[in-house]
């Protein structure tokens, strides 16, 4: 009743007048409001096709949606070596601004991915949600089985207080399809106040990075952002890290692996973690929390890994490294290694011997390992062979069955 009556009130007091056919609508009956770029009508697929077309030819870099409004995308409208999209490869600059707005995949549908960044491309989505995607390839390694909600294929990508939300990576055609929520190949990724949550590539031991990957070439960023309940049928359950990643007060959360390594983060390059969680992640075989590779580097300054887990479910697997398992370089500033629980060694961290490659090394300062539990090792397992485990200014403690193991391996821990 309130709707009806206010813009009458304004009519009477001579402030607007009444919107005529020719002025567009913001779908509640009022005149669209006097703002730059394309207004889309709420749910008009073909007018969101058209506008992103047009914005690709040059003209309207700004879309705006309607606010608390879904758009349901009925077929593929863009396609390529990289198999269907939703909407038209972004191929320039283009901003998609909502309110709570959703663009999703009608459940009925063909598979298809929502959206896909070229390399040319640079796509900011503002107050969007990207849901319902499926990203299918049918040969092994088919880029059309990559990014379920998101492709970024080496172009620049942005959100900014905005969903990816329950998309899908798989591949009928054998392995290889990566990235449930976003795949980030040779792009740049930014994620500020946002969410990837409940995603899943998870096909096979092969499919990896439930919520997000990245590529060898690919640069991450997460801001106050979340990647939570996602699941991977390989490594990185929350997110597969082959290139840069930078977390700062943010999120991986409740995330998992049904067949390999990393709940969390599997990385396999360069991970930095600052005023961050990782917690409540679970992996089938090591890592529960992180999985940092052979080579990789990984940092975390004034963060918390707390409550991950590794199950050993997986034949040959022992569940290492319920926090950490390390094969890389690891450096911990600051931080908190708390309550996790390995099915196998090393509770809080297990430091691998990673013969012939580079020895696996960990460094702690002014950081705590307490509170976890494992078979043996509770706090820190170095297993013989690996590089040295330092400890200057921390604490393991409180661990169960024992802080460190083998006993003397690691200098300054004891019980």
């Amino acid at each position: 009743m309130r709707r009806a009556v206010f813009p009458t009130v304004l009519v009477a007091a001579g402030l607007v007048g009444i919107p005529t056919a020719a002025q567009a609508s913001d779908g509640w009956g009022f005149p669209e409001a006097n703002h730059s770029g394309k207004f889309v009508p709420c749910g008009d697929e073909q007018a969101l096709v058209d506008a992103v077309t047009n914005a690709n030819m040059g003209g309207a870099n700004t879309i705006r949606l309607a606010p608390f409004c879904t758009y349901t995308i009925t077929s593929a409208h863009g396609t390529g070596p990289n198999g269907a999209d939703g909407l038209p490869v972004i191929t320039g600059g283009l901003t998609i601004t909502g309110d709570k707005s959703t663009i999703t995949r009608s459940s009925t549908a063909p598979a298809f991915r929502i959206l896909e960044v070229g390399a040319a491309g640079n796509l900011t989505l503002i107050g969007t949600s990207i849901s319902g995607g499926n990203a299918r390839g049918a040969l092994p390694d088919d880029p059309a089985g990559d990014g379920g909600g998101i492709l970024n294929d080496g172009g620049t990508l942005t959100l900014q207080d905005s969903e990816v939300t329950h998309n899908t990576a798989t591949n009928t055609g054998g392995f290889g399809a990566d990235g449930g929520g976003i795949a980030n190949e040779g792009g740049t990724l930014t994620l500020q106040d946002s969410e990837i949550a409940d995603n899943t590539a998870a096909d096979n031991v092969d499919d990896d990075g439930g919520g997000v990957s990245n590529n060898s070439g690919g640069t991450v960023a997460l801001q106050n952002s979340k990647i939570v309940g996602n699941t991977a049928g390989g490594d990185g359950g929350g997110i597969d890290n082959k290139g840069i990643a930078t977390f700062v007060d943010s999120i991986v959360a409740d995330n998992r692996t049904n067949f390999d390594d990393g709940g969390g983060i599997n990385n396999g390059g360069t991970v930095t973690l600052r005023d961050s969680k990782i917690v409540h992640n679970v992996a089938a075989r090591d890592g529960g929390g992180i999985n940092n590779g052979e080579n990789a580097q990984f940092e975390s300054f004034d963060s918390i890994i707390s409550g991950n887990t590794t199950t050993g479910s997986v034949p040959g697997s022992t569940g290492r490294g319920g926090g950490i398992n390390n094969e890389g370089a690891a450096t911990f500033k600051d931080s908190k290694i708390i309550f996790n629980k390995a099915a196998g060694p090393g509770g809080g961290i297990y430091n691998e011997n990673t013969a012939p490659e580079t020895p696996a090394t960990v460094t702690l300062e002014g950081s705590e390992v307490v509170f976890n539990k494992a078979a043996d090792g509770g706090g820190i397992f170095k297993e013989p062979g690996s590089g040295p485990v330092t400890l200057t200014d921390s604490a393991v403690k409180f661990n169960t069955p024992n802080n460190c193991a083998p006993p003397g391996s690691v200098p300054g821990c004891s019980g």
